[in-house]
């Protein structure tokens, strides 16, 4: 089984480790990084390739980050780089809905979590673009209304301020008609 993987590794070298399995139960992940690394020992062939992989494990044994297949990438990002230096590069598993699990490495974690901060970073920027745009709408609509307000206020301002004048200037012009009633009347009544 060992040669099995070795192989395997050989062939596929983006994969990441593998899923140990003991009666169908899950037990943990053996990466690559770690398989390698005991393997290049001293006497790593002779002790490990003869023998089942969970003999390796048990000597190689790392803890094992375990997702559900509905964890948000960002949760799992955090979690993943929240672990020790010497766990950092170590692949988790994901359990999925039916039960099997699923190796999965953690740079394309960390990518997907990358370019979901690009995608929320870039929609942040469009809302404050949008933002800035509907402010500038509305200081527009402002100085516009200002100005609307001013051409109103001008004349109604003139109007207002000359009222008394006017009203005085008609309660002149009502006395002097009177006035030149009254002496037409006097100048009629001499006539006749």
């Amino acid at each position: 089984m060992g040669l099995t993987l070795s192989q395997s590794l050989e062939t596929d070298p983006l994969l990441p480790g593998t899923i140990l399995l003991d009666q169908g139960e899950f037990v943990g992940v053996l990466s690559r990084r770690r398989f390698l690394k005991h393997l290049s020992r001293q006497y790593g062939p002779e002790l490990f390739l003869r023998r089942p992989l969970r003999v390796m494990y048990q000597y190689a044994q790392a803890q094992t980050l375990v997702f559900e297949a509905n964890t948000k990438v960002v949760e799992a990002s955090y979690a993943a780089l929240a672990r020790s230096a010497d766990l950092l590069y170590e692949p988790v598993a994901v359990r999925q809905p039916d039960g099997h699990y699923s190796i999965l490495d953690v740079q394309p974690l960390l990518m997907a979590q990358s370019k979901i901060h690009q995608l929320a970073m870039q929609q942040i920027r469009e809302q404050s673009r949008a933002q800035i745009v509907q402010n500038e709408k509305m200081a527009s609509l402002g100085q516009m209304v200002a100005g609307i307000a001013h051409e109103i206020k001008n004349p109604v301002n003139f109007i207002a301020g000359n009222v008394s004048y006017l009203a005085q200037y008609a309660e002149d012009l009502i006395t002097l008609t009177e006035a030149y009633e009254a002496e037409d009347q006097e100048l009629s009544l001499i006539h006749i």
